[in-house]
């Protein structure tokens, strides 16, 4: 089982990717797997956190998500 380290920062990452991919209008296999893991809950509203300061994440996205 992964440690809680390593799960926080596989979880870091996925957020990142996801804001850096609406940021570049990306549509990807990749993007779709930050979001179908156990916690895709968390991710979403991690990036509506992020969306709150940041219009440009808001705009971009590509799925009328956030």
């Amino acid at each position: 089982m992964p440690s809680m380290k390593s799960r926080m920062a596989a979880f870091r990452n996925r957020v990142n990717y996801a804001e850096q991919a609406f940021l570049r209008h990306e549509d990807s296999r990749e993007l779709d797997n930050c979001f179908e893991m156990y916690d895709g809950e968390f991710v979403v509203v991690a990036l509506m956190r992020r969306a709150a300061r940041n219009p440009d994440l808001i705009r971009n996205q590509p799925y009328g998500c956030l």
